[in-house]
């Protein structure tokens, strides 16, 4: 959840959007009232980061109480409740994939790409060499065949990711909006469950497998 204030605010604690949010967690004075945060002509509380900081975690423990899921309670921040609740109702839907869907729009394009890039941010602020922590995460005796596998991903932008059992490369390359030969074209012989995907196409993987 750090990272919702890194696209917010880009851990700037006086940052102010044309939106009047202000602060580290970019909050409106509606939103600051309704959590205990003062504002007046003299002093804003919203620039304490302490204070805008427990607000902030108040609000989205309401969120995520409300609607059961952190990813939704992070792009309600985002939108806006009432918002995110019809987006829900006319998609039928709370999963990540169907409400982020750039063809069906069921939530603004701001809050589809703000999901994405908290996520995207989450998994290569946690990773020490800026790659996904699957590369890591692969044994170290690892047979020949992935090593391989890791060796070609890093020289040609590539990842390796792990993916379930019942998988297949036709609704993975729909889940990275690319082509199904392309895919195919840099993964000729999967290793088990370990193929090679684009970086770009990683936040995309990771909406799709990671928070299922």
């Amino acid at each position: 959840l750090i990272y919702l204030s890194m696209v917010e605010s880009g851990f700037i604690s006086t940052a102010k959007s044309n939106k009047r949010a202000v602060g580290l967690w970019q909050f409106i004075p509606k939103t600051a009232k309704a959590y205990d945060l003062t504002i007046t002509k003299l002093y804003d509380e919203r620039l304490d980061i302490d204070k805008s900081t427990t607000s902030a975690i108040e609000y989205l423990q309401y969120l995520h109480k409300r609607f059961g899921k952190w990813y939704i309670a992070m792009m309600a921040y985002n939108c806006g409740e009432g918002r995110m609740s019809r987006a829900i109702k006319k998609a039928k839907s709370d999963d990540l994939s169907t409400l982020t869907n750039s063809t069906l729009k069921y939530l603004p394009k701001e809050t589809r790409a703000y999901i994405k890039k908290i996520l995207l941010l989450a998994m290569m602020g946690e990773s020490s060499e800026s790659i996904p922590p699957i590369i890591e995460d692969i044994e170290d005796n690892a047979t020949e065949d992935i090593n391989l596998i890791k060796k070609e991903a890093l020289i040609y932008n590539l990842t390796p990711v792990e993916i379930t059992k019942d998988a297949n490369l036709t609704e993975i390359a729909n889940t990275l909006d690319m082509s199904e030969e392309d895919l195919r074209k840099i993964n000729p012989k999967p290793i088990g469950d370990i193929i090679k995907i684009p970086f770009d196409k990683i936040y995309l993987f990771y909406l799709k497998y990671e928070l299922r």
